[in-house]
């Protein structure tokens, strides 16, 4: 393995983790949700997978995938989310991932899908640390459907399915725990009528 200086950041590769999320309790949150465990079966199935690659690093992706159904936003000043040279290993993720562009990766990612009618979601989180990163998953009307956290140290792979049509994810770093995140080969499948 070797380390990467990019954008005056130290990176250094992801090994894949197994076990990788939970779903924190929370009385607010839907039981209509479950966790996908298997990363290549979900991949090999999704109907739209995303992996950034055809992207220049800096380009901004925000709206870039609207066409595909998803919208990517940083709560950050700016709200840039950009893309950054950089390869998960271990067979994870590809050429390039997705962070926040100021400060660099760190901030929480709002990832809505426009057509509320997502049933399932899936990417890989980079650097994880157990208990680090919390992902919300909101369903219609912004109703809280899960609350995840990592439960693994290294590339994450974090994965969920719905009943109910899934509207939006936001990815929050535990700042005290882990400030940055990355988001490689970002999937998802639409609710079958």
């Amino acid at each position: 393995m070797s380390a990467k200086l990019i954008f005056g950041f130290l990176l250094l590769p992801c090994i894949p983790a197994a076990g990788q999320m939970k779903v924190l309790s929370n009385p607010k949150a839907s039981s209509d949700i479950q966790l996908i465990k298997d990363a290549d079966t979900f991949f090999g199935t999704a109907q739209t997978v995303l992996n950034f690659d055809e992207l220049k690093p800096n380009t901004i992706v925000n709206s870039v995938y609207k066409k595909n159904g998803v919208i990517f936003e940083s709560t950050n000043k700016d709200k840039s989310v950009i893309i950054r040279e950089y390869q998960f290993s271990g067979g994870m993720g590809k050429k390039n991932s997705i962070g926040n562009a100021k400060p660099g990766y760190e901030g929480k990612l709002n990832i809505s899908f426009p057509e509320n009618n997502v049933s399932s979601v899936g990417f890989l989180l980079c650097h994880a640390i157990p208990n680090g990163t919390i992902v919300e998953v909101y369903g219609k009307d912004e109703k809280l459907l899960a609350h995840l956290v990592t439960t693994a140290t290294g590339a994450v792979f974090c994965g969920v399915k719905s009943k109910a049509p899934i509207s939006k994810l936001i990815i929050s770093p535990v700042k005290k725990i882990d400030k940055d995140i990355a988001v490689d080969n970002f999937a998802f499948s639409v609710l079958t009528r």
